[in-house]
C-alpha cells in the first residue's frame, strides 16, 4: 500500500481521479480529515472540499501504484507547488 497527497482543485480534477481509479482493479480511498471515500465513487468524491488537499491509500503493489500515479500526475504535481 502507498499514500500520498493530491490536491483536487476543480471538477475537473475530481473527473480525472474518479476516471483514472476505475481504471485499475485495486481499492483506492480517499482520506480526508475526517472521512475515508472510494476514489471509484463519483457521489463520493464530488462531496469532497474542494480548498484542501486529501490523501490518497491506494492498495497494490508499487508498481501498480506507480501505474496509477502516472495517470494522475497532474495532481500530484498541484499539491508540490502549494507545499
Amino acid at each position: 500500500m502507498s499514500t500520498f497527497p493530491v490536491y483536487l482543485s476543480s471538477v475537473q480534477d475530481v473527473k480525472l481521479l474518479f476516471s483514472a481509479a476505475t481504471q485499475f482493479p485495486f481499492e483506492i480511498d480517499v482520506i480526508t480529515e475526517r472521512h475515508t471515500l472510494s476514489a471509484k465513487s463519483i457521489m463520493a468524491l464530488f462531496s469532497l472540499d474542494l480548498s484542501k488537499p486529501v490523501r490518497l491509500n491506494v492498495n497494490a503493489s508499487e508498481k501498480e501504484s506507480a501505474a496509477f500515479q502516472a495517470e494522475i500526475t497532474s495532481l500530484l504535481a498541484q499539491v508540490r507547488q502549494t507545499v
